[in-house]
């Protein structure tokens, strides 16, 4: 693949995500009455459910302020993103920094549950909306969250991570990542304030621990001292989770020029490839189980149903991400050629082109499954999020290639916008 094809593919991304997959949630999400977002919704966007989980209304408010602040600054993202604010400081925490798990239509508790993945995905949205607006009441609510936070993750509330299953015998690798998605985002908001170091601390964990080189995998559960666990929950293998995670940290180990933590982090996307990706029907699988036999579904993969080779949208989209970041970072083309692959599954599969979004879930064959556009964990985030920094991604890759002052690259990027 050539520069024309980078290019090409920007422009893809950026009119993919502005008008195939934002608009749906424009046209569908916003509760001009209550406040917030409408997130279960059919495959047409009617909704079918007005609960309103916690974690869907933060995600969704992060992106549109991301696109308010990363695309262009149209006002009608600004609104958006106001309408998620409200609701979310009005209705979905205690006061004290802990936020509910879910919302009545109106913002009423639902049973009161607190969640505990929950003020992860506040931080972030909180984090995107602060930049813009360097409200000091944002910044002093997203030091509280984060403190009442990592108090909930030292000293855990098994009912509070439901459905996922909880040990305290296990560390788990979803945990830890977040811990380094969410400190990237905050370390400039904070700095001097041990961000930095709790970034560094569960880099380090991961690619130490929940990575093993004797295996060539990344593993979702491990015993608290790091060891392997020889159980079903500890051979449970999910790489679209694991790819994820890998722009995750590449990004932060970009921030930190730790040429040795880059390396590392490729080394784990040219392992996972060929887990994830399935030679047989195209897409990225499920779960598997290592060392071979019928792999188990675990939390919430179990809770929805899904098949060990079904395609689910979140890790097919985070994989575009990992890919486009590991060309990026090297210039080597088989992380292009494999993007080139998933891009086209993705397209040919997940991309509903009469009514615009993602698909939720697809059988092995890439024959629809679930038909939904949002639910209790699909909102207006994953995907868009993953054309975004695809988008801006290739953006760079240009930039870095033609060069920001020449006239070439002034008039691809007019183009491009």
């Amino acid at each position: 693949m050539n520069q024309q094809t980078v290019s090409d593919l920007a422009s893809f991304y950026r009119r993919h995500l502005i008008e195939d997959v934002m608009a749906f949630w424009e046209r569908h999400s916003l509760d001009e009455q209550y406040g917030g977002y409408l997130h279960f919704l059919d495959r047409t966007g009617q909704p079918f459910e007005t609960t309103k989980i916690t974690a869907c209304q933060a995600r969704q408010m992060y992106m549109f302020r991301a696109m308010y602040n990363r695309v262009e600054p149209r006002e009608q993202w600004l609104e958006a993103a106001r309408l998620g604010y409200e609701f979310l400081t009005r209705h979905c925490h205690d006061g004290e920094g802990n936020w509910y798990q879910a919302m009545t239509r109106e913002g009423k508790p639902r049973s009161g549950a607190l969640y505990g993945f929950a003020n992860q995905y506040v931080e972030l949205g909180l984090s995107e909306y602060y930049r813009a607006t360097g409200d000091e009441a944002v910044k002093e609510l997203i030091w509280t969250t984060h403190e009442a936070g990592m108090q909930r993750i030292l000293n855990p509330n098994p009912e509070e991570f439901y459905p996922e299953p909880y040990d305290p015998n296990e560390k788990k690798h979803a945990v830890s990542m977040m811990l380094v998605c969410l400190g990237y985002e905050l370390e400039d908001i904070f700095p001097g304030q041990g961000i930095e170091q709790l970034v560094d601390e569960y880099l380090d964990w991961i690619l130490n621990k929940h990575v093993r080189s004797d295996k060539q995998a990344v593993f979702e559960s491990i015993a608290t001292d790091g060891s392997f666990m020889d159980s079903e929950q500890g051979r449970h293998i999910n790489p679209g989770h694991a790819l994820e995670s890998c722009w995750f940290f590449l990004q932060a180990a970009r921030r930190r020029n730790d040429e040795q933590a880059i390396e590392r982090i490729l080394e784990i996307v040219d392992w996972i490839w060929p887990l994830a990706w399935d030679e047989e029907h195209g897409g990225i699988i499920s779960y598997l189980r290592y060392g071979g036999g019928e792999p188990r579904p675990y939390g919430h993969l179990e809770a929805e149903g899904v098949e060990w080779a079904d395609k689910i949208f979140w890790t097919n989209s985070e994989a575009l991400i990992a890919l486009a970041f590991a060309y990026e970072e090297t210039g080597n083309s088989r992380y292009l050629e494999w993007f080139g692959q998933l891009h086209d599954w993705t397209q040919s599969h997940f991309y509903d082109p009469e009514y615009g979004e993602w698909y939720e879930f697809l059988h092995r064959d890439g024959s629809v499954k679930r038909a939904n556009k949002g639910g209790r964990y699909k909102t207006g985030f994953h995907v868009p999020r993953a054309l975004l920094n695809v988008w801006e991604s290739f953006e760079r890759v240009l930039r870095r290639s033609i060069g920001p002052d020449s006239p070439s690259y002034n008039s691809l990027l007019w183009w491009l916008l």
